[in-house]
Order: C-alpha cells, then structure tokens, then sequence
C-alpha cells in the first residue's frame, strides 16, 4: 500500500512540474509595425497583405497560453503608438482566431491611413519600442521573439538615419540588459516605398547584426522580402 501512495504521490509531482514547466516556457510575440511614411505598410496594399499573411501564419503556429503583442511604432510618444493589443491564446481566443483578425487588421492599415484614422509618423524609433517593450519581459527564462515591421532606418532623437543610410553612423549601442536572450526577426529591410538599394539594404543588416550581438541577442534574422520568410 505504502509503495502505492509514494508512485501516486511521485505521479503526482511529476504532473505538477510538467504543468510548471508548461506555464514557464508559453511564449510571447512582440509584433511592431513601422508606421514612418517611408515604410510601404502604410501606402502600399499589396505589402500590406504581405504582411498581413505572415503575421497570420505565424500566430496560427502558437499554442494555448501564448502571448501576443502588437503595437505601432514611429516617432517616440506620438499619440498613436499607445494602441496597442496583448492578447494571450485561449479556447476563446484561439491562435488561428486571433491570426486572421490581426491579419485583417494589418491588411487595412493603407486604408486606415488614407482616410485619416492612422497617421503616418515623421520618424523612427525602433530602439526605443525595443527597450521598451523587453523591460518587462525575461527572455533568459521566458521565449520572446520580436517581429518588426520596418526599413530597418532607425531615425530618431538617438541617430540621424540619413548617417546610418550613408554608413557614417552606428546603431547606438543599447541601453539596457533586458533584450539578451530575445529572439529578433526585421522583415522588410532595406525596402522603401522609393525602391530598394542592394548597397545600403546590406549596409542596415550589417549595423542590425553588430547590434543584436552586442545587445546579446537570441537569433537575428533580416529579411528584406517578407514573402520571402518562412519562419
């Protein structure tokens, strides 16, 4: 009988950990959408559902208790940039649920913009959104993978993006621990609504790449096709 309780009360435990374990290891997604109007998510539909398409087969691969973030980014503080949707995957709110709505979302925002609903934004600060979104998040001990939408041109009040275009400036080095161990994915890189340039798409993946070394970075990828990522 002993020997019965200690398996069941060692069965017990076992469930317990897994379930522990389970809860520890949901991941959450941190998707940023570059709303600078040299970004052709804002003008370009067809980019838009680009867009749209990953973003929504990306969330459909998440599981039960995952954590998704999306929020826009641009010049620091401008007033648009605090709508922003955390959702976490649920039976109600299922991953394939969520990932069309999102994708529906993302696919509209030309026409959000073009109406007026959404501004386009004069700068970008994709450092900021960065620090700012991993303060409270342990990517050590918790995955976390950030998507970025953007040219990959930070241009802000930290750096002049004409420099970094121009390979005169580096990308300043971060300001905070709390990104090691993030994961960080930049689609659309070195593509502007103007067109791209082979010699400076090459120049802002190189600056990312130094960048996410120094910041201590899980994986980094920089893809400038975004039909191109698989994820």
């Amino acid at each position: 009988m002993k020997s019965c309780l200690h398996l069941l009360a060692a069965t017990a435990l076992c469930m317990i950990a897994a379930q522990t374990a389970t809860a520890v290891q949901a991941k959450t997604m941190i998707i940023g959408l570059d709303m600078s109007g040299s970004n052709d998510l804002v003008t370009v539909p067809e980019h838009a559902a680009n867009v749209a398409d990953v973003i929504d087969r990306q969330i459909k691969k998440m599981d039960l208790g995952d954590r998704v973030v999306v929020g826009l980014l641009g010049a620091y503080g401008h007033s648009d940039n605090m709508k922003r949707l955390d959702i976490t995957m649920s039976r109600k709110k299922r991953p394939e649920k969520v990932g069309a709505s999102l994708g529906k979302l993302i696919q509209g925002i030309p026409g959000l913009v073009a109406s007026g609903e959404l501004d386009t934004q004069p700068n970008t600060n994709l450092l900021g959104f960065l620090e700012d979104e991993a303060f409270l998040l342990d990517c050590q001990n918790n995955p976390a993978q950030f998507i970025l939408i953007t040219d990959g041109v930070e241009s802000s009040h930290e750096v002049d993006g004409n420099a970094i275009i121009e390979g005169k400036a580096e990308l300043p080095a971060p300001r905070t621990t709390s990104l090691a161990g993030c994961d960080l994915t930049i689609l659309g890189i070195g593509q502007w609504v103007s067109g791209a340039n082979r010699t400076v798409r090459d120049r802002l993946i190189l600056a990312w790449q130094k960048w996410a070394k120094t910041a201590g970075i899980g994986h980094f990828k920089a893809i400038p096709k975004i039909a191109d990522y698989q994820g």
